[in-house]
């Protein structure tokens, strides 16, 4: 017999001599048995996939904000204590310290080998932490950052003059939101 048509997915054999009834063959398929447990082991890998996924993608949005946390605090505390190493001297009765709400005045200069005087205030409004030089505007240190608490210590010795900077940086929102806090020891230049 030859094998010359297919009509819906059912082979239909001839006779040799291209004459004779045509048979239809009938192809077992799937059983009911059996595409009810394909469908269930695609549920299965389904299911499993897409927890895979939401756990991955879980975990880089939590990875993602203790890194922005630790990056944005690191660098605001480390702009911080610049500034006061390059202050001669703080002003006391204008400056906050021992609150959370922290406020550092200091007689600065403009670079580490300048003789330029000018002040500069630390402060905090909000939750935004801005520092102001001179009669110059106040530029925001925050970034995409904010800033829950600004302590600064004050010490003095005979030959000393420092300042000690506690700070609460968050960063992310929601279920990613992440809070660390930072602290940062600086010597005065001094005159």
């Amino acid at each position: 017999m030859i094998w010359d048509l297919k009509i819906k997915n059912l082979l239909v054999p001839r006779n040799s001599d291209g004459g004779g009834k045509l048979k239809i063959c009938h192809k077992s398929g799937f059983t009911l048995a059996e595409t009810v447990v394909y469908i269930a082991v695609f549920v299965v890998f389904s299911a499993l996939i897409i927890d895979f996924s939401l756990s991955l993608l879980n975990s880089w949005g939590h990875g993602k904000s203790t890194r922005a946390v630790a990056r944005n605090g690191t660098i605001i505390a480390n702009r911080i204590a610049q500034e006061i190493r390059l202050s001669s001297s703080v002003s006391t009765t204008t400056s906050t310290f021992d609150s959370s709400n922290g406020r550092l005045e200091m007689q600065s200069f403009l670079t580490a080998t300048s003789t330029t005087p000018e002040e500069v205030a630390i402060y905090l409004s909000g939750t935004e932490l801005f520092i102001q030089k001179g009669v110059n505007p106040a530029v925001s240190l925050s970034g995409e950052a904010k800033v829950t608490s600004l302590v600064f210590n004050y010490f003095l010795s005979s030959t000393t003059e420092a300042t000690r900077v506690a700070l609460t940086v968050e960063t992310g929102v929601g279920k990613y939101a992440k809070s660390r806090n930072f602290q940062t020891f600086a010597v005065l230049r001094g005159q």
